[in-house]
């Protein structure tokens, strides 16, 4: 298969690959077996750096046999602002849910909870959610403390 991509829709192509690439392995300290699909299918389309006019993106690598991106690639293809984004609605996300989860338990007893009608936990855990998600909405982390440490 032939697909036809103009040079900024290649660049944007990497920017997508980018963002696949932290998330599947920026919080790794090695390889994960199961992305090497990914790492083999992002070195393809690295390798064609050349001929859509970035060559100046990628430096090939003969020791590990794989295109390594350039600090030119690095200044050019930046999506932080979208990782950052993302990452700052997932930790006000993710606090909320885990803190309102942990409290429910701790108020009817971890039996009471498993056994909870799944609705009624559901609407149980979103009011809880809800108080958390106005805390952080007016303080931020500012009142969130350890008790007992």
């Amino acid at each position: 298969m032939n697909v036809a991509i103009s040079k900024n829709e290649y660049k944007t192509l990497l920017e997508m690959l980018e963002i696949a690439g932290w998330v599947l392995s920026a919080h790794k300290t090695e390889d994960d077996p199961r992305t090497k699909k990914f790492r083999d299918m992002e070195q393809k389309f690295f390798a064609l750096g050349e001929g859509m006019g970035v060559a100046d993106f990628f430096e090939y690598d003969p020791d590990t046999k794989a295109y390594m991106p350039t600090v030119i690639y690095d200044e050019t293809i930046d999506v932080f602002d979208y990782i950052d984004e993302y990452d700052d609605d997932t930790f006000w996300d993710e606090l909320g849910d885990r803190l309102a989860y942990r409290d429910l338990v701790r108020q009817v007893g971890e039996d009471a909870f498993e056994n909870m009608d799944p609705s009624e936990r559901f609407s149980k855990i979103e009011e809880i959610r809800s108080a958390y998600f106005e805390e952080f909405l007016e303080n931020g982390l500012e009142r969130i403390v350890m008790q007992n440490r």
